[in-house]
């Protein structure tokens, strides 16, 4: 008794001393992981916030790098000025130059340019301070006089003005007593603060200069605190350290909350701070080394449990044969043979057949099994079945191992697994007894093959797939490891080595390596693991093009294998592609591309410079034929005066023809909406049209629905443009009888503030074949002839517009052209008896008379043509005014300088000055008559944009040659003071 009491006393020591090793090893794991962890976590947190720091640091260094570079140059401009001893005029107009330009580079982030010079205040944007003002006590001027020579930046103050965050940067001059400075706004750098907390590896990010006083923070509350004087809160909890501390980051407990500060040094001794709050992470962390010490606890002691109850040794035993027993359901026959008395017994079966004929029969077992195998199986399995039967060959089967297995057909055509389980040895090792076991796996076999079949297709489409790429791996981004599934790059094999994890680290080392120059930065900005999840958020792969080391272009790409309940990216594949001859093929089409689009260019370019060459001496032409129609009474001239003007309008059409292709084909036409009058727009359609159907003697029929909506919203400026068209094509076609033009509505249902507008212009001329009525309408047919232009104009237009261009038409009964257009409904007013308004006002038109007189008021027209001076002398003269005009800019300036002018009418187009830097100079000399006087561009530039454009440059309207007299009174009667004009009759 005593002897056991001893041996369980000793056993359960060793148990103790078992379980106590395990535990110490346990704690040693535990306690390396958490630290492990922590550090990386640590590190993980350091790298976001100096991320975070170092990017708005550099943006802030690079803006005051700009506007210190800017005050620095004009202070060397200033000093050379003063010491030649030059008038405040001219450091006036050098400030006001300075800052145009400073405003041009830098835009919204300046206010331009200011300073005191020579006892006076100077401001480069023109600003009168009130009176009263003393520059010389604004920290502006003081700050840099205490630093003589030097540039200084003046504290962050907030406009009160504008609310904006500003500072100032300037620097004394040479005299010693005089300053230049500017004023900075700092949004640019406060909306980079706050951008570069939404990427998650900053909570805060705020910049401070020396003393403390926040310049931009991510919390826009705080502008402006001064932390370097404040008690107890958290910037001056974040402001000490950061002063005295020697590493660029450190940790702050700060009221029960844990945070890592990242402090990027910038210049003159100002910070960028970075905080990210880590005090759930590292809870988490403190709660998982709680949880997994407890889970250890747990399992040591279920383990001591275990130990201590390893003696019921019996009850497991018989528990297994119970297991076993029941196993032995899953099999169809099972058989014992005894190899030493060569007997065959059957322990269990489900068919009888076997079970009758083994009970029946007495003789060899070898034979027996035999007969009974060949009877219950397959032809195509029993050769193979009697192979794994044959006992002269089992001990050599079974010599190292306890049980062999074999699959076969059945004789009823179904699936079985055969074994052999040694139950006995011999002494020497033979096979003394064993277990013929035969078990039914029909459905598990038909199961497996086609789970088989799909793997085997499977692979062999992930290999094909596989075969693309040069290299795969998957990286856990969460645990920052990875792993490769394929590479067929040795360098890069070598380059990883057997590391597995740091996936960041080790994918800047390989691409760094594998990448050429010109492509290494963009490739480290593709593979920055810390963007992945913003990249990926609306999409599941992202690639970039790169050129290798051997200058061969590849693809790499991530794509996202497995995202987190939350959507965050667990898992992505990492590959990297060949893909040089695409990139090749690529790079081919596009140069074909570009030589295409340069040729399209060239030729919008050419047809530009036709018409503008076209449109000059048109401009001359009708001009002047203008002059004979007003002032020679004579019937017969009158009659080849017409003809003039009719030839004239048609070459000018030709040449607006070229100037709507060119603008079609290059993308800048631009379809612009805006309200208008239907009766307007029929009105001066009807006007164009019917002094061309008079010459012809063809009848103009006006067919408007009366209760057409008055006012509707679309593009009337190309909608006008498409009906001359149809008018200008119904006009050439016909030599004798009528045109109708006919505009009528239909209204849309469901659409109550939209209507259908039908409009269609019908000739009696000799009408078109079904072929050619195709071929007009086709869009890729090109036109004959000039007169179809036209029509391929207002067919694309109409297009742009969301209609189309339909015909009918037939030989012998003319033609009409129709189409169909969506407009918004401005007013419902009816338009009413439209044809009988027109026809009242067509019998009261007469010959030209002067709208008004202006006797007291004056022109400038410059123009390098004599005979387009002495045209619009003419034109101008019929109202009184008095004219001077200029045959270069720089007689234009020069007259600018000595007279005031009520309008300027500059030609762009002119040798040595043209129109624009004329306009500038006038308007730039603080001395000229005529820096306000307003000024109308001439040219024969009439392109789409071309208004625009040049009152972009300053002009303040525009008129396109070939001129439209009554467009020059309309311009003149806009822009003369009013008290000059004098209205004649012909205006009443």
């Amino acid at each position: 008794m005593s002897k056991t009491t001893s041996k369980e006393k000793l056993l359960i020591l060793k148990y103790v001393i078992f379980t106590l090793l395990i535990a110490a090893l346990f704690a040693a794991l535990i306690f390396g992981l958490h630290n492990r962890l922590h550090a990386e976590i640590t590190d993980s947190m350091v790298k976001g916030g100096k991320l975070s720091a170092t990017e708005v640091s550099d943006l802030l260094d690079n803006y005051l790098d700009m506007n210190i570079d800017c005050v620095s140059l004009t202070a060397y401009a200033l000093d050379k000025m003063i010491t030649e001893k030059q008038p405040d005029s001219n450091i006036q107009a050098f400030l006001t130059e300075q800052s145009t330009a400073f405003l041009n580079i830098v835009q919204e982030n300046v206010t331009g340019l200011y300073g005191y010079i020579n006892g006076k205040f100077f401001s480069g944007t023109g600003w009168v301070p009130d009176p009263g003002f003393d520059a010389t006590i604004r920290p502006w001027y003081t700050k840099p006089m205490s630093q003589p020579g030097e540039l200084t930046i003046l504290d962050p103050y907030v406009d009160i003005q504008t609310g904006d965050v500003m500072l100032a940067v300037g620097k004394t001059l040479c005299d010693g007593s005089s300053v230049i400075s500017v004023d900075v706004s700092l949004d640019r750098i406060q909306a980079i603060t706050e951008k570069a907390t939404m990427f998650e590896n900053s909570d805060t990010v705020m910049i401070l200069n020396e003393t403390g006083i926040v310049v931009a923070n991510s919390d826009p509350k705080q502008i402006g605190r001064d932390y370097g004087t404040e008690k107890d809160t958290f910037g001056a909890a974040v402001f000490g350290p950061a002063c005295t501390n020697d590493s660029d980051h450190f940790e702050l407990f700060f009221e029960n909350r844990r945070y890592i500060i990242y402090d990027a040094d910038i210049r003159n001794g100002w910070h960028c701070i970075s905080v990210m709050d880590v005090t759930d992470k590292f809870w988490n962390l403190e709660l998982l080394f709680i949880l997994t010490a407890s889970a250890v606890l747990v399992g040591l002691i279920i383990l001591a449990v275990i130990i201590t109850n390893s003696g019921r040794r019996q009850i497991r035993a018989e528990q297994l044969n119970s297991q076993l027993a029941a196993t032995s359901d899953i099999y169809v026959t099972l058989h014992e043979i005894n190899f030493l008395k060569n007997r065959f017994s059957v322990i269990r079966s489900s068919i009888d057949e076997v079970s009758d004929y083994v009970s029946k029969t007495r003789g060899d077992c070898q034979d027996m099994i035999n007969k009974i195998m060949e009877r219950r199986t397959d032809p195509s399995s029993r050769k193979a079945m009697l192979e794994f039967v044959d006992f002269s060959t089992l001990n050599h089967r079974l010599l190292d191992r306890s049980t062999i297995t074999t699959e076969f057909l059945s004789s009823e055509k179904k699936w079985r697994r055969a074994r052999f389980i040694v139950s006995e040895r011999t002494p020497g090792g033979k096979v003394a007894r064993a277990m013929y076991l035969v078990e039914d796996i029909d459905a598990e076999k038909r199961e497996r093959d086609i789970t088989n079949e799909a793997v085997s297709v499977m692979n062999e489409q992930i290999a094909s797939i596989a075969n693309i790429y040069f290299s795969m791996h998957d990286i856990d981004l969460p645990n920052d490891t990875f792993s490769e599934i394929k590479t067929k790059v040795q360098k890069v094999s070598d380059l990883i080595g057997g590391r597995k994890d740091h996936a960041q680290e080790t994918i800047y080392y390989v691409m760094d390596n594998m990448t050429a120059e010109t492509s290494r930065e963009t490739i480290h900005e593709f593979v920055n693991l810390s963007t992945l999840n913003e990249r990926l958020k609306d999409t599941n792969t992202v690639t970039e093009e790169f050129l290798s080391h051997k200058g061969v272009w590849s693809r790499a790409r991530f794509v996202v294998s497995k995202r987190a309940p939350d959507g965050s990216i667990e898992h992505v594949l990492w590959l990297v592609e060949g893909i040089d001859a695409e990139k090749r093929r690529r790079e081919k089409l596009i140069s074909l591309s570009e030589r295409a689009v340069a040729a399209s260019e060239a030729k919008s370019s050419f047809l530009t410079k036709v018409s503008h060459n076209i449109r000059m001496p048109v401009h001359a032409i009708l001009g002047m034929n203008e002059l004979i129609l007003r002032e020679n009474k004579d019937k017969n001239i009158h009659l080849y005066a017409e003809n003039i003007r009719n030839s004239g309008s048609t070459l000018l059409g030709l040449a607006n023809d070229l100037l709507d292709i060119s603008g079609i084909e290059t993308g800048k036409t631009r379809i612009a909406p805006c309200d208008y009058d239907v009766s307007s727009m029929i009105n001066d359609l009807a006007n164009m049209v019917q002094p061309e159907a008079d010459s012809r003697g063809l009848t103009l029929t006006l067919d408007i629905g009366s209760d057409i909506p008055r006012m509707l919203h679309g593009d009337v400026v190309h909608l006008k443009q498409v009906i001359m068209n149809l008018f200008s094509n119904a006009v050439n076609h016909t030599q004798k009888g009528s045109i109708t033009f006919s505009v009528n509505y239909e209204d849309i249902p469901d659409a109550e503030n939209q209507i259908m507008l039908s409009v269609s212009v019908k000739n009696t001329g000799p009408g078109m074949e079904p072929e050619e009525v195709g071929k007009l309408l086709s869009p890729d047919s090109s036109p004959d002839d000039t007169e179809n232009i036209g029509i391929s104009i207002a067919a694309a237009l109409l297009k742009m517009m969301g209609s189309s261009l339909c015909a009918d038409s037939m030989p012998g009964l003319g033609s009409m052209l129709y189409f169909r257009i969506k407009q918004d409904v401005v007013n419902r007013e009816p338009l009413g008896n439209y044809e009988a308004a027109y026809r009242l006002a067509a019998e009261k038109r007469s010959t030209y008379k002067e709208k008004f007189k202006a006797p007291d008021a004056s022109a400038l027209v410059v123009d390098d043509i004599p005979i387009n001076l002495m045209l619009m002398n003419k034109l101008l003269g019929s109202t009184g005014m008095r004219t001077d005009t200029a045959l270069s800019g720089e007689q234009a300036v020069k007259l600018a300088k000595e007279n005031k002018y009520d309008i300027i009418i500059l030609d762009q187009i002119m040798p040595e000055k043209n129109g624009v830097e004329t306009l500038q100079e006038i308007r730039g000399d603080e001395d000229s008559k005529n820096v306000r006087t307003p000024a109308v561009c001439l040219t024969a530039n009439a392109g789409y944009g071309v208004r625009e454009q040049y009152m972009r440059e300053g002009f303040d309207d525009y008129l396109a040659k070939p001129l439209d007299p009554e467009k020059l009174e309309e311009m003149l009667l806009k822009y003369l003071p009013e008290e000059k004009i004098h209205f004649t009759d012909a205006k009443q």
